[in-house]
């Protein structure tokens, strides 16, 4: 059905693409999949959770679609941007706290570099200071 929208060019709205880049966007795991399926907006036809994912990412990838701005679904698309930007700060946090939780150590000394350096500075403007008031 894609390809056959994409057929028609400039005289085509592309609600089949749009709806296609969208699903993409929304489905990365098994999981989305799953949650999708449990709350009654996808069923998959004996498709796994799998196939499914793997399905709508390769059609987020092939459907050549840059009207996302005009499509009826833009609004949906830039809440969903949006939501992104938030899951991917809190992914790269987690993925921070949980380097250092086995071993916080690196991080224990990197801010005692940090603490050792800014006394240093310190010192140097004080003495500084000092000798330049004589």
């Amino acid at each position: 059905m894609i390809a056959f929208e994409q057929c028609y060019g400039e005289w085509n709205d592309c609600q089949v693409s749009a709806y296609a880049m969208f699903m993409g966007c929304l489905i990365h795991t098994v999981d989305d999949v799953q949650l999708l399926r449990d709350c009654k907006v996808i069923s998959n036809h004996g498709m796994s959770n799998g196939e499914f994912a793997r399905f709508f990412d390769d059609i987020r990838k092939a459907a050549p679609f840059e009207n996302v701005a005009r499509s009826y679904l833009a609004s949906q698309f830039v809440i969903l941007n949006e939501s992104l930007k938030y899951e991917q700060a809190y992914y790269c946090w987690a993925q921070l706290l949980n380097a250092f939780h086995d071993n916080p150590w690196p991080a224990l000394s990197g801010l005692a570099v940090i603490v050792t350096l800014v006394g240093i500075i310190q010192t140097v403007y004080t003495l500084l200071q000092y000798y330049h008031a004589k």
